[in-house]
């Protein structure tokens, strides 16, 4: 206390000076945009209702507080720093928590100096002064508190009088630290009052705090101020006396002090004598903002010319631009800036600048000025448009639209939703006269007249009612605006419709002309709580509808909201009174919205369509025979959906021919213009073949083909594949099978007979039938140049024996594939049935025929696969052949005993290899040293270097660099070339990948980190090139899903899935909607939307990721989804789970999702086998062990599981002697009756064989 006694007694007088800078940071550098430069404004400007909200008032807890906190610091420590707005919620997030720790509110302190750097100083000061106050209500202030708002004081400039703080703090018992002097000398020196600093100094010493080297540079900047340069140059001396070092900020210190006084001599010679790195272009910068605003703009050209010779890393120059902007040097700020853009680079670094024109809200003249010296140095290709875009962002409403009315004088178009970011913020503002005068400019500046009406509904009507003005005043507007009387009848109606319900709008509505707009009446449908919440006044709603469309209008609408009123799940009596009135009223007569509302039947929750029985539509859960109580047939009034439904249970559920085949002839009679039944055509002929009539199903299939051809080459799906493929599986004799494989390809069902030759295989291997599997192998061979399940088909031969038939397909598949690939498919064969001296017999004899690389191709495959028991017999049986290389068998068994974590094993080939003189790769011992070091095991040998050869793949380094971060997963080295990058050089660097697999998994990282940066323009080119490989397609589209969220363009990112609706699910990920939900709930809305309608439709792909995004953030919606859309289980992409699973490491999902589909077979085996993927990529046996184990207790067979994870949890338990939790079915060989999985199930003699 004695020393504040001190420092007050040392005050000296009161020095009032303005503040000394404004630090206006820009916010990151724009992306590049190849469009026109008027549609800038149109996709970044449309902020939605909800986006423009107060902040909410709620309770958070201590956890949601502390990491808001810890981003702001992030965002302070990072440039540019932090936005006003940023600021406000985390401002109202500690406020609404009431009591913080002190972390907190020193961190919402620190937010209000120089880091903020879109406020001016002065106002930040204001804003650091109403929060000191609020937080005094609820937080005890400490030492740390109080420095930080000395801080915040000196970086803003703000002449604060440091007694009335040291008194304050004496009051509460406060003693300052070494933070609490530095700051305080540091204000004195700011302000040359080195008599006061000195004091302190001095006062630092008696409490034994260190002094420190910046303290020195606060005295070198106090002398220069106070006019006394020679005790500023003799400062480095004391410094080097107190043993301490000269940096950057004393040289820097000096060098300002200098182009203070404008002494370019002196600042020549400091930077000539400064020891490297001790001057950085940041030093120089600020020596330039010094040296102008003491009035010395003539050296400023000579100043900058001395930055760009500095080389450092690069320090961010747009702070010390924006001092200049705000005290107004506009000239020297250019100056500056441009030095910056020729180190940049960036085409759309101008925009930087602009903003911070607009910031200080700039007249538009010298605006508009800017911008032409801006493009005239191609440093932008932004016009007013941009302006405008940027003071909405900002806040500054009039200044907008004063902005969008330049627009229309500069014959720039102008759009209706340029003005709703306006009324959203007036609103806010509480501002009545602006939401009318903005009203009045959009009707003058405008010409689209529907799109300004629906303004008034969404925009213009709810601003004015939240500011207390009546509903009678409010819909004379539009007519005072001049719009016609019928269209603001209707828009009045569907106003009040929307905020009182469907009664008081049948009131205002029913003695007026009214003209409806179905774009209006569409986008307001599905927020009507009457729609969704059904009472008694379901009639009103429908008469307010009847009397406003007309003709095809009335009916899309009456279909699209009897959509939500099915979403609704109401009851069965008020649904049938509904359809009732649609009905009578032939509100719903087309043909086409008829089947609409079919399918939105069979699609609607299982609470209605199992109580709901309508005629032109039945549900698709009645059996039959409900069916025909509930609608009997009377003549031609059966419609097409309820004879199709009928067809197909004739044929798969009661199996009653003649009955499918009248319901099959009836529609080719009744609907004779219908060919959408080509399901029920094959279902037919399924059900003759099973019944013997297979002549008769190949006529009914010519039938339907000779009629439909051309539109079945149109129509053909994956569904169509399936069913024919469910076809041929019924044949009983290769000759038929042959006739019915020939008859789908040439009736047009196929064109191809490749999808459907594996399953006649199948069937044919399932017979039994030596004879029967000769001649289909015999066939397919010589007509189609093919002999598909080859691997089964010789596994089977060898298994049953038959020698000389095995014969006969090996000499087939020689004369097919040729001698190397016959004898790999016989070795595999072998392998596979543990006949070990027949593979090493083969070997011999046709190892000099046997090419390396071919056996290198099997390896890889037995090694993929982890079937370890194969690999071992293959180098047993390889062993003593010399014209195989011995070195591939080794290096790639010492390979499957890594991926089976088995190191001892590993280490153990390499022992024999020393044994028998094998000399292994050095690449080969790089892998064993690492599956060595990885457990701690001593590597017993030297590791001898890899060579790596120098290939340089581009002339420009830059672009070599690029390939090499690529290439090697160094994506955070290239962040800036990547939101640069251009489409051709993105393809020409995924040329330049080798290998097929690689090349895509380049394709599929390039892409998500494109979308990551917000690089539109590329992605979009690469969408719509289709020059990439298939596997990475999909990426590609939710990478630009990401990256329009990323640069805010919501607007525009809805209008392209729209366009694009059939490839929906392509474009939609968890990650994705999760961003999106983030960024914009309004945009988010319109996607789930979407998605639901196409659910409706029976198109579940994109609600399977929409339920995926459900299950990851423990929303209830993940359940209510899959009650909703009963197929939905098939179309759950449950690998989205697990890799976000592997992303975050939320363990805690995986006994979740099990629990989800406890009860659901297929989609149980499918969790619990990307289950194991997952704990087998983290080497957790226990946690596979324990899934087999609950796949026992649950009754379920683990044949369908991935081969390669059972095998890595039967080979350990072997080799502990310890039980498989898998049932034997899942590891044994391929037999007659189990041909599916031949490829990757090994075999029951091998497992016998290790249990010997």
């Amino acid at each position: 206390m004695r020393h504040m006694h001190t420092l007050i007694a040392a005050r000296s007088p009161k020095l009032v000076r303005s503040y000394t800078s404004m630090v206006c940071m820009a916010r990151r550098q724009a992306k590049s945009l190849h469009t026109p430069t008027h549609l800038n404004y149109v996709r970044s400007i449309t902020v939605r209702t909800a986006e423009h909200s107060a902040f909410p008032q709620c309770n958070h807890g201590e956890e949601d507080v502390a990491k808001a906190a810890e981003r702001v610091r992030k965002s302070i420590e990072m440039p540019p720093g932090l936005h006003e707005s940023q600021v406000q919620n985390f401002r109202h997030l500690v406020q609404n928590a009431g009591h913080v720790s002190q972390g907190v509110s020193t961190t919402l302190l620190s937010c209000f100096g120089s880091c903020l750097y879109n406020v001016h100083p002065k106002q930040r000061t204001n804003l650091l002064q109403e929060t000191w106050h609020m937080l005094r209500q609820n937080t005890v202030f400490e030492v740390g508190h109080y420095n930080t708002l000395l801080k915040v004081y000196v970086e803003n400039g703000h002449n604060f009088t440091p007694t009335d703080i040291i008194t304050e703090m004496q009051a509460h018992h406060i003693i300052p630290n070494m933070d609490t002097y530095e700051n305080l000398m540091e204000h004195y020196c700011n302000h040359g009052d080195v008599q006061a600093a000195t004091t302190v100094m001095n006062i630092m010493k008696e409490c034994g705090f260190p002094i420190k080297e910046k303290v020195y540079s606060f005295l070198i900047t106090g002398f220069f101020k106070s006019g006394d340069t020679e005790s500023a140059r003799d400062v480095l001396e004391q410094l080097r006396q107190a043993s301490l070092t000269p940096s950057v900020q004393s040289y820097t210190a000096l060098m300002c002090g200098y182009a203070q006084q404008g002494d370019m001599a002196a600042v020549k010679q400091l930077l000539s004598e400064t020891p490297d790195r001790m001057i950085n272009s940041r030093s120089v910068m600020k020596a330039v903002v010094t040296m102008v605003m003491a009035g010395h703009s003539q050296h400023v050209d000579e100043m900058i010319k001395m930055q760009e010779a500095v080389t450092d890393d690069g320090a961010n120059g747009l702070m010390y631009v924006s001092q200049l902007v705000a005290h107004g040097f506009d000239d020297d700020a250019y100056k500056l800036f441009h030095s910056l853009y020729k180190q940049q680079g960036d085409p759309n670094y101008g925009r930087c600048l602009l903003q911070m024109f607009v910031q200080l809200e700039r007249p538009l003249d010298s605006v508009m000025q800017l911008m032409e010296r801006l493009k005239a140095d191609n440093m932008t290709v932004d016009d007013i448009s941009d302006v405008a875009s940027t003071a909405i962002r900002m806040g500054k409403t009039d200044y907008a639209v004063a902005a969008i009315e330049m627009m229309k004088s500069l014959n720039l178009p102008v759009r209706t939703h340029y003005f709703w970011p306006a009324f959203c913020q007036y609103r806010d503002k509480g501002d009545k006269q602006g939401v009318i005068t903005t009203a009045e400019k959009m009707v003058k500046l405008c010409d689209t007249r529907s799109d300004q009406l629906q303004t008034y509904l969404t925009y213009i009507y709810p601003a004015l009612k939240k500011l207390g003005e009546p509903r009678d005043w409010l819909l004379t507007l539009p007519v005072n605006a001049g719009f016609r009387a019928e269209d603001v009848n209707f828009v009045n109606m569907v106003w009040i419709l929307d905020t009182e319900g469907p009664e008081a709008a049948w009131d205002y509505a029913k003695d007026k002309k009214v003209h409806g707009n179905i774009k209006i009446f569409r986008r307001i449908a599905s927020k009507i709580d009457h729609v969704r919440n059904l009472d008694s006044s379901w009639e009103y709603l429908f008469k307010v509808i009847l009397h406003g469309f007309q003709g095809a209008n009335l009916e899309k609408v009456t279909s699209h909201v009897l959509q939500e009123i099915i979403n609704a799940n109401p009851g069965r009596e008020i649904l049938g009174k509904i359809l009732g009135f649609v009905t009578e009223n032939n509100m719903l007569s087309s043909h086409e919205e008829q089947s609409k509302l079919v399918a939105m039947l069979q699609n609607a929750p299982a609470s209605v369509t199992e109580k709901l029985v309508e005629s032109r539509g039945l549900s698709r859960h009645l059996t039959l025979n409900q069916e025909e109580e509930c609608s009997p047939e009377q003549g031609h009034n059966v419609s097409f959906p309820v004879l199709q439904r009928r067809g197909h249970q004739y044929a798969t559920q009661t199996r009653d021919v003649h009955a499918a085949l009248q319901s099959l002839d009836r529609i080719e009679v009744m609907y004779p213009e219908r060919s959408d039944y080509h399901g029920l055509v094959l279902a037919v002929a399924h059900l003759l073949i099973q019944e013997g009539q297979q002549d008769e199903a190949l006529v009914r299939l010519g039938n339907y083909s000779d009629k439909w051809r051309h539109q079945l080459l149109k129509t053909r799906t994956g569904t169509m594949r399936a069913d024919c493929s469910k076809l041929v599986k019924t044949i009983s004799s290769a000759s038929y099978g042959a006739r019915l494989v020939e008859s789908l390809v040439y009736f047009g069902y196929l064109d191809t007979a490749h999808p459907v030759l594996n399953t006649y295989m199948e069937a044919l291997l399932n017979s039994k039938y030596l004879h029967e599997v000769t001649e289909g192998v015999m066939y397919t061979a010589s007509k189609y140049s093919w002999i598909p399940k080859l691997n089964d088909v010789i596994l089977w031969l060898i298994t049953t024996g038959e020698t000389q038939a095995l014969q006969t397909v090996v000499d087939t598949a020689t004369g097919l594939l040729g001698q190397q690939e016959a004898i790999v498919r016989l070795i595999e064969g072998f392998l596979r049935c543990g006949q070990h001296q027949k593979v090493s017999k083969l070997l011999k004899d046709s190892g000099a025929y046997l090419e390396n690389h071919r056996m290198r191709e099997l390896v890889h495959k037995l090694v993929k696969g982890l079937r370890i028991t194969e690999l071992e017999g293959l180098v047993e049986a390889a062993q003593g052949v010399e014209d195989l290389d011995r070195r591939i068998l080794m290096s790639e068994l010492i390979r499957c005993y890594g991926n089976l974590h088995d190191e001892d094993a590993a280490l153990s080939v390499w022992e024999r290899c020393q044994e028998e003189g094998v000399p292994l790769e050095p690449a080969s011992l790089h892998i064993l040293s690492n599956y060595l070091q990885a457990v701690d095991i001593p590597v017993p040998f030297p590791v001898p270097p890899v060579p790596s050869k120098q290939v340089h793949r581009f002339e420009d380094v830059a672009d070599e660099y690029l390939f090499h971060c690529i290439v090697h997963k160094q994506w955070e080295n290239i962040t800036e070339s990547l939101k640069s990058l251009t489409p051709d050089m993105f393809f020409k660097l995924v040329d330049k990948i080798p290998g097929g697999e690689r090349a895509v998994q380049a394709t599929q990282r390039i892409a998500f980190h494109l979308g990551e940066v917000g690089n539109i323009d590329t992605l979009r080119a690469i969408d719509d090139s289709r020059a990439i490989r298939k596997a990475a397609v999909e990426n590609v589209k939710r990478a630009l899903f990401c990256a329009y969220i990323h640069r805010e363009r919501h607007d525009e990112l809805v209008w392209h899935l729209k366009q694009r609706r059939d490839m929906l699910a392509s474009y939609l990920s968890s990650h994705g909607l999760s961003l999106l939900k983030e960024k914009s709930q309004y945009h988010y809305g319109e996607v789930v939307s979407m998605i639901h309608r196409q659910a409706m439709s029976s198109q579940l792909k994109p609600a399977g990721i929409l339920w995926v995004h459900y299950f990851i953030t423990s929303s209830p919606e993940a359940d209510q989804l899959l009650q909703m859309y009963r197929g939905l289980n098939a179309d759950l992409p449950l690998g989205f789970v697990f890799s976000h699973i592997r992303f975050t490491n939320e363990v805690e999902l995986i006994p979740s999702l099990v629990n989800t589909f406890r009860s659901k077979h297929k989609l149980l085996l499918k969790a619990y086998d990307h289950c194991l993927s997952y704990h087998y990529s983290n080497r957790d046996l226990d946690a596979m062990m324990t899934a087999g184990r609950q796949l026992q207790e649950a009754g379920i067979r683990s044949s369908q599981l991935t081969r390669k994870y059972v095998r890595y949890v039967d080979y350990h338990c072997r080799k502990n002697n310890i039980a498989s939790p898998f049932d034997r079915d899942a590891t044994k060989s391929i037999s007659p009756n189990n041909s599916t999985n031949a490829d990757d199930l090994s075999s029951e003699s091998d497992r016998d064989a290790d249990v010997q």
